[in-house]
C-alpha cells in the first residue's frame, strides 16, 4: 500500500462530495486528489491523477458509475473502484463487480467504514458486506455455467476462492487455511491470472458464472 493513498471522489451531490472529502483529509495515511461530478469527469480525472483508489457514485447526471468502470480501468488499471449506492442492488453489485470494482459502500455507512473500504481497497482487498456479496453469488450462479475457461484450479486455489467467495480477508483466509499471508496474496493473483479478473469480487462472479462455486 503507498505511504500515503490517493483518493478520488466522484459524487454529484457536491455537500456530499465535499463530507467525504474532509473525512479522508482528517487522516494521516489518506488524501483526496480530486472531487468530480460526473462520469464524465471522473474518467478524465483518473487519465489526468491516477488515484489509488475511487470512491465512485453509481448515479450520476450523464451516465451510471456502472458504465464509466470500463474506462476508468482503461485510463488507470490499477486503481481500485469502491462503488457508492443508495442501496443494495443485486443486479447493480453484479455489474459493477464484473466491471471490475473492488468494493461497494452504502452511503448510510459509518464514517469508519468509509475509511476502512478505502484502505482494504488500497491494499487490493475486497470490501462488501457478506450479506451482499451472498445476494450477487445467488444471482450469477442462477444463469447457466459458462465454462470456457481451459486453465483448470488446482485443489488449494479452490480452498481459496471459496473462502474469497465467502467474504475472508487475506488474512482471515491464511489462518483458516494455516498459510501465511503472502501465500495467500500469491494464490490470489495465480486465481486472477487463471479466470481472467482483475479484481477479487471479479474473480468470485467469474467463477460463479462458470460453476466453479
Amino acid at each position: 500500500m503507498p505511504e500515503r493513498v490517493r483518493v478520488l471522489v466522484v459524487d454529484d451531490h457536491r455537500v456530499i462530495a465535499e463530507g467525504l472529502a474532509a473525512l479522508i483529509e482528517d487522516t494521516d495515511d489518506l488524501e483526496v486528489v480530486g472531487i468530480a461530478g460526473s462520469a464524465r469527469d471522473a474518467i478524465g480525472a483518473t487519465a489526468t491523477l491516477a488515484p489509488d483508489v475511487i470512491l465512485l457514485d453509481h448515479l450520476l447526471p450523464d451516465r451510471t458509475g456502472v458504465e464509466a468502470i470500463g474506462e476508468i480501468k482503461a485510463s488507470c488499471p490499477d486503481a481500485a473502484v469502491v462503488m457508492l449506492t443508495s442501496a443494495t442492488d443485486d443486479a447493480v453489485l453484479a455489474a459493477a463487480f464484473d466491471a471490475g470494482a473492488a468494493g461497494h459502500l452504502l452511503k448510510t455507512e459509518a464514517a469508519a467504514q468509509v475509511l476502512e473500504a478505502i484502505r482494504n481497497a488500497a491494499r487490493g482487498e475486497s470490501h462488501i458486506s457478506r450479506t451482499a456479496l451472498a445476494g450477487v453469488l445467488r444471482r450469477a450462479k442462477a444463469v447457466a455455467p459458462d465454462r470456457r475457461r481451459t486453465d483448470p484450479l488446482t485443489p488449494r486455489e479452490m480452498d481459496v476462492l471459496r473462502a474469497l467467495a465467502a467474504g475472508r480477508s487475506t488474512s482471515e483466509i491464511a489462518d483458516l487455511l494455516g498459510l501465511t499471508i503472502s501465500t495467500v496474496r500469491t494464490y490470489v493473483q495465480e486465481i486472477l491470472r487463471k479466470l481472467g479478473s482483475r479484481s477479487r469480487l471479479q474473480a468470485v462472479m467469474h467463477a460463479a458464472r462458470e460453476g466453479l462455486l
